[in-house]
Order: structure tokens, then sequence, then C-alpha cells
């Protein structure tokens, strides 16, 4: 067991050095898995039946969003439901007598996890792994042609 481990080791640092090689072929993989993971993910988000007037319809699905980020050094992908620019039209609406925040998802967590009172839907945290899994195949696939491109 200890040679296994020992050439998962060794796999692992080739692996980032070419990685660290070839920092724009990794950007662009990982860059394309998230737009992979976010085409997933999307048709299991649930959609509110119609709009109300504080809430549009449609806004967790508006709100998917894949992005990279540098986390210890190295790069990371994050796929979920991010709440930043859903406050850029507050003024907008709140000028023309509306609820301030319309787009706003703050309740994405009450949606996926339930409440006491609304079973949890499990749209992000139940197929975790299928998601990982889809953003790790592509991210090989453009990885590889990107690497044998030069």
């Amino acid at each position: 067991m200890g040679d296994f481990t020992q050439q998962i080791e060794k796999f692992l640092q080739k692996v980032d050095t070419k990685l660290a090689r070839h920092p724009k072929a990794a950007r662009e993989a990982l860059g394309e898995a998230g737009k992979a993971m976010k085409k997933a993910l999307e048709p299991n988000v649930p959609v509110q039946g119609k709009s109300t007037p504080t809430r549009r319809k449609g806004t967790l699905k508006r709100h998917v969003k894949a992005r990279i980020k540098r986390k210890d050094g190295s790069l990371v992908i994050y796929v979920g439901i991010w709440k930043k620019g859903a406050q850029k039209n507050k003024e907008k609406n709140l000028a023309k007598g509306k609820h301030a925040y319309l787009n706003d998802p703050f309740f994405w967590h009450f949606v996926d996890k339930g409440t006491q009172k609304m079973s949890a839907r499990n749209f992000l945290s139940s197929k975790k792994e299928h998601y990982e899994q889809i953003g790790f195949d592509k991210m090989k696939e453009v990885y590889l042609s990107k690497m044998t491109e030069k």
C-alpha cells in the first residue's frame, strides 16, 4: 500500500509543477469546469411560481455563479448562489415605490436546507459530488487539450 501512495504523491507533484508552468491553461480549464458545473446545477435550482411584490420569479436561478478564487496559493472553483450585484437597482426600485431588494437571493439557504415549516429542497448539497465530477471531467478535458496545443 505504501508504494501506491508514493506513486500518487509523485503524480500529484508532477501535476502541480505542470500547472505552475502553464498557469493560463490551468485558469482556462478551471473556468470551463466552473461553467460546466453551473450548467449542471441550474436545472435543479427551484424557481418561485410567480413574482410577488417583494421577490421576482427566478431570483435564485439568476444568481447561480461560478467563480475562480486564489486560496492559499492555489486556484479554487466556487459554484453556488452569489448575492453580489443584487443591490444595484436598490435606488431605482425605491424611487418607483417597489420593494428595494427584488433580486436579493438572501433566502437561498432556507430553500436549500429547509426551515421548521418548510422541507429542504437540497438543490446544492445533495448532488455536490455529481457537480464536482462534472467539473473535474471538463477541467481535465480542457487542460489536456491546452497542454497538447503548446
